[in-house]
């Protein structure tokens, strides 16, 4: 099976269901250069968002694949040229991450091609079951999905099967008048696992007391690695659960769920 899988905030290997089959089908990675990723964060976080685009692409290159840099309107002349079996595509509870979703399914639909939402989330939003009061939602949903069997970090892939495409790639865009924000703000993956874990081991036992105060070095920082889909919800999660003292901060990662899910149900509240 040949598929594409189209990255857009998830720029991770660990934990990516993206990368789902990579043992036996070949996975063709692309990114849309379009609109959407252009408009919806300021220059500060463009800055790093770009900046991990361009680090997955070192990272699928040094497994044997590429990442396809293609133009959001030429991506149903390249989905032809590609013979893709299936589009996955991941969806968040942003507004236009929603809408380029909805424009590559129809693409697919007229290519004839199946194409296959993810979602960027602990819990797959359900629109007719949303619970709008966080308590409803934190113990009805939250606590039982999160307690059950099965939630698991998933591996990174080892080697990728990339086809060769007859594709010339679009520039990743740059915002070199931003490098004081890759110095001050910029890891790897492993390195967001790695402080992120030293978070846990070292400051999570005071996180209840220090959190609202700016001045103090008391919370994880995951806000910006979350955002660009450097680390997963789900591997925070994980992760955090496994230490003592942990239930304020998973009820923090609750509360982003909740949002993440109330803005995925209610997308007119980012105009209003």
């Amino acid at each position: 099976m040949r598929i594409i899988s189209i990255f857009s905030r998830d720029f991770r290997l660990k934990d990516n269901p993206l990368f789902d089959d990579w043992h036996d089908s070949e996975i063709i990675p692309v990114f849309l250069i379009d609109s959407f990723n252009q408009k919806e964060h300021g220059n500060n976080l463009k800055t790093l968002f770009f900046e991990y685009v361009k680090d997955l692409q070192k990272r699928l290159n040094a497994i044997n694949s590429h990442l396809y840099i293609v133009q959001f309107d030429d991506f149903e002349s390249f989905l032809v040229k590609s013979h893709a079996d299936v589009v996955r595509y991941t969806f968040d509870g942003e507004p236009n991450t929603q809408k380029r979703g909805n424009i590559i399914e129809k693409v697919c639909i007229k290519s004839g091609v199946r194409f296959q939402p993810l979602w960027n989330f602990l819990i797959k939003p359900h629109r007719e079951n949303f619970r709008e009061r966080f308590t409803d939602f934190y113990k009805s949903v939250f606590i039982p999905h999160t307690q059950s069997e099965g939630l698991t970090i998933l591996k990174p892939p080892q080697m990728l099967k990339t086809p060769q495409l007859s594709h010339k790639d679009s520039d990743i865009p740059s915002y070199n008048k931003q490098d004081h924000i890759l110095k001050r703000w910029y890891k790897d993956e492993e390195d967001v696992l790695d402080s992120f874990r030293r978070f846990l081991t070292d400051k999570l036992s005071e996180y209840q007391a220090k959190r609202d105060f700016p001045s103090k070095d008391a919370t994880s920082t995951l806000s910006p690695y979350i955002r660009c889909g450097v680390i997963s919800p789900k591997t925070v999660y994980l992760m955090s659960k496994e230490h003592p003292n942990a239930e304020v901060f998973i009820r923090e990662v609750a509360w982003a769920e909740y949002f993440r899910i109330w803005l995925y149900n209610f997308p007119f509240v980012i105009d209003e």
